[in-house]
C-alpha cells in the first residue's frame, strides 16, 4: 500500500477541480468529496490540506520559471541529455552551482514535480494554446505519469506495462531489470561509490553484474556523443544517501549545442551493417574521444573568429560535419581492428537474409 498512500497523500494536497454528480469540487477525490459533506472538523482539515498543497505548487511554480527547481526537462529527449551534460539534474533544487534532486523526497516530490513541470508546460505553450486547453491537458497527463513511473516504487509496473504494451522493444529491457532487482539496492550504492561510471548492458547477467561491486567494472564503458565516459551523479553526504547531486559544468561545447538547438546522437551499434557488441561500442566511441580528438575539434571550429557571424543553420551544418566525419573514421578504425571477426559476421548475415534457393528436381 506504500505507493497508494503516497500518491493519494499528494493528490489530496493538489487542486484536481471537477464535476461529481451536478456539483463542482476543488478536488474530485472522494476523500475530499465524503470531508466536505461531512463539515465541521472534517472539511476543515479538508481545506488545510488543500490550500497546504495549492501553497507549495504555487512557491514551487515560481521558483521554477526563475530557474532555481527543475522538472522533467525538454520535451526533447536529446535535449535533456544535453542538460545532464551540463550538470542540470531533472527534478532538483538548484543552490548556488549545484543541482540537488527532491524527487526522493515522497510525498512532497510529486507535488514540487508536477507544479515544476506545469510551470515549464505554461511557459513553452504560445497563447492560442494555451486558449485551447486540450495540449495542456494532455502535457499535464504526460507530467503526472511521468512523476509516478519515476519512483522506484513504481519502476517494476510501469516497465511491465511497457513490456505488455510493446514486448518486442521492451520485454528484454524488462527481464534484465528483474534479474538486477534480486541485488539489493544497498550493495548496488555501494557499486556506484566504488565505480561510478554507468556501464554497457546487453544480457541479463551484465545487468545482474552491473548491480554489484568488483563485477561492474568487467563491463564496458558507456559513453557520450563525444566519446567521454559518462558518470552517475553523487549523492549527497555518502554514496548511499538518495539525494543526487550535480554541479554545473561550464562545458563550452554542450552550451553552444544548447544554444544553437543542436541536438547530435551517438552512432548505431553497427558497422558497414554488422551489428557490433557492447564492448566494441565503447571502443568505437572511445576512439572519437582520444585518437580521433573529436571534443579539440569541436572547440577549435567554435572558438574561429567566423563563428560568431554564421546563423544557427550554418553552424549546426559545420558541427554535424565534423561529428559525421568522425563517427564514420572510427568506424573504419574498428572495422581495421577486428576485421576477421566483423567480415565473418558479415558473410553470415547475408547468408541468412539470402539464403540459396536449391534447384527444383
Amino acid at each position: 500500500r506504500t505507493p497508494y498512500n503516497i500518491v493519494t497523500f499528494a493528490a489530496e494536497r493538489m487542486p484536481i477541480p471537477g464535476r461529481v454528480k451536478g456539483e463542482w469540487y476543488l478536488n474530485v477525490m472522494k476523500r475530499y468529496r465524503d470531508a466536505i459533506k461531512a463539515g465541521g472538523r472534517e472539511r476543515d482539515l479538508a481545506h488545510a490540506k488543500l490550500a497546504l498543497g495549492s501553497s507549495i505548487m504555487m512557491g514551487v511554480g515560481s521558483l521554477s520559471r526563475a530557474g532555481y527547481v527543475t522538472g522533467r526537462g525538454p520535451a526533447d529527449y536529446r535535449e535533456r541529455r544535453l542538460h545532464r551534460q551540463l550538470g542540470i539534474l531533472p527534478y532538483s533544487i538548484k543552490v548556488g552551482d549545484t543541482y540537488y534532486g527532491y524527487n526522493r523526497f515522497e510525498p512532497a516530490g510529486i507535488i514540487m514535480g508536477i507544479s515544476s513541470d506545469m510551470a515549464s508546460i505554461w511557459e513553452s505553450l504560445s497563447a492560442e494554446e494555451k486558449i485551447e486547453g486540450m495540449k495542456i491537458l494532455a502535457m499535464v497527463t504526460a507530467s503526472v505519469s511521468e512523476n509516478l513511473t519515476n519512483k522506484t516504487f513504481m519502476v517494476g509496473i510501469s516497465n511491465a506495462i511497457e513490456a505488455i504494451g510493446d514486448p518486442d522493444r521492451y520485454a528484454e529491457r524488462v527481464l534484465k531489470g528483474f534479474a538486477a532487482s534480486f541485488v539489493p539496492t544497498a550493495l548496488y550504492y555501494y557499486r556506484k561509490g566504488e565505480d561510478p561510471y554507468m556501464r554497457e548492458i546487453s544480457s541479463v547477467w551484465d545487468a545482474f553484474m552491473n548491480r554489484l561491486p568488483g563485477y561492474s567494472e568487467q563491463l564496458p564503458l558507456r559513453r557520450n556523443v563525444l566519446g567521454e565516459p559518462m558518470k552517475f551523479p553523487p549523492g549527497l553526504g555518502g554514496r548511499f544517501s538518495p539525494i543526487r547531486m550535480s554541479k554545473i559544468k561550464k562545458d563550452p561545447v554542450y552550451q553552444e549545442f544548447l544554444d544553437i538547438g543542436y541536438f547530435p546522437t551517438t552512432p548505431d551499434k553497427t558497422v558497414r551493417g554488422v551489428k557490433i557488441t557492447n564492448k566494441q561500442y565503447s571502443e568505437l566511441l572511445e576512439f572519437q574521444q582520444n585518437q580521433l580528438a573529436l571534443r579539440a575539434n569541436l572547440q577549435f571550429l567554435i572558438n574561429q573568429p567566423t563563428w560568431k557571424r554564421m546563423n544557427k543553420f550554418a553552424k549546426k551544418e559545420q558541427l554535424d560535419q565534423v561529428i559525421q566525419g568522425t563517427q564514420k573514421k572510427a568506424e573504419d578504425m574498428l572495422w581495421n581492428k577486428y576485421r576477421d571477426e566483423l567480415e565473418e559476421k558479415w558473410r553470415k548475415q547475408k547468408k541468412e537474409t539470402y539464403p540459396r534457393v536449391e534447384p527444383l528436381q
